[in-house]
């Protein structure tokens, strides 16, 4: 989900960009979405890859999590309900 809400983001910034309308920095809106979708899509691959039988998740599964959660915090502690475990 916060994969697609990366996107999403990246697309809004784009498109806010094109209509002029974005106010702020362009660099620093292109960065959160970036660093929230690079490690996003790079667990969903990997997660994929742990679907065969006798494969557990190991330090990258916690790592990839990790940079997610610390990412989303970033910004202030008001996004922790979004960082924390379902």
């Amino acid at each position: 989900m916060i994969g697609v809400m990366a996107f999403g983001h990246l697309l809004a910034v784009t498109t806010k960009l094109a209509m002029g309308t974005l106010d702020g920095p362009v660099l620093v809106f292109y960065l959160i979405g970036v660093v929230l979708a690079v490690p996003s899509w790079w667990l969903i691959v990997h997660t994929r890859k742990l679907l065969a039988p006798n494969e557990r998740p190991g330090p990258k599964t916690l790592a990839l999590n990790g940079a997610v959660a610390v990412t989303l915090l970033g910004p202030g502690v008001h996004n922790l309900p979004l960082a924390a475990p379902a």
